[in-house]
């Protein structure tokens, strides 16, 4: 028997659902990476006369030892 032909909406649910397993995963390495290297995000918000614009960088931590 053959399997039954899917339709459009069951393919788009499919490509959704991919998508956000792909992202997690994602999400979890760059959690990870930010650790092993002792960093984290730094976001920028930019106002301007042509709008609004985000961005961010890669920092590192700074330890004070006490």
């Amino acid at each position: 028997m053959g399997e039954a032909l899917k339709t459009e909406s069951e393919m788009q649910v499919e490509t959704a659902i991919d998508a956000k397993r792909r992202a997690d995963n994602c999400m979890i390495d760059i959690k990870n990476a930010l650790k092993r290297w002792n960093c984290k995000i730094d976001p920028m918000i930019q106002i301007s006369g042509h709008g609004i614009s985000s961005n961010f960088a890669v920092v590192p931590l700074t330890t004070i030892m006490v």
